[in-house]
């Protein structure tokens, strides 16, 4: 439930499920389904969804500059999935872009994908060095930076009627 409410305000939890939590040598892996009348925000007829993510850039690349190195810790790969459930009668309008983005120590990568009525969004964040000097720090926190915009990036849905007649408008002219 914490950990919900810190992704999403005013989230609420059910069916909460521990999927993987055996096996040191496979990571953990916890499920659960949310409500929240905060999630979306509606525009018009659409619905916009920030997806959630557990990690930010401001964690490690809060900084305008450094002058000391910045130790980012064990190497570690962090992933998470996030399934997101289209609601009765939308579809998606637009889905968040992928990302890419990679520096010798450090990788970001999401991306979303429709599979059949949810939305599937992956995001992995690696840190591959245990330290980048404070001069190697700016181009990190401009990848950070860029990453932090992927994150900010909406899902949109939009009322199936909605996008039917828009697509037989488009095949019209």
């Amino acid at each position: 439930q914490r950990a919900a409410a810190a992704l999403i305000a005013g989230a609420a939890t059910h069916d909460t499920r521990t999927d993987e939590v055996k096996d040191l040598r496979v990571p953990a892996t916890v499920s659960t389904a949310f409500n929240s009348r905060t999630a979306a925000r509606q525009e018009g007829a659409e619905l916009r969804f920030r997806v959630p993510s557990d990690w930010t850039p401001r964690t490690y690349f809060g900084l305008a500059e450094r002058r000391f190195p910045l130790v980012l810790g064990t190497p570690r790969t962090q992933a998470g999935q996030t399934r997101v459930q289209l609601p009765e009668g939308y579809a998606v309008a637009r889905l968040p872009q992928p990302a890419a983005l990679k520096l010798p120590c450090f990788e970001f990568e999401r991306t979303a994908r429709l599979d059949g009525e949810a939305v599937v969004v992956d995001q992995t964040v690696r840190y591959l060095c245990e330290r980048v000097s404070a001069q190697e720090y700016p181009q990190y926190r401009q990848l950070a930076e860029a990453a932090g915009r992927a994150l900010e990036e909406d899902l949109v849905l939009a009322p199936r009627k909605g996008l039917e007649k828009k697509g037989a408008a488009e095949k019209k002219r």
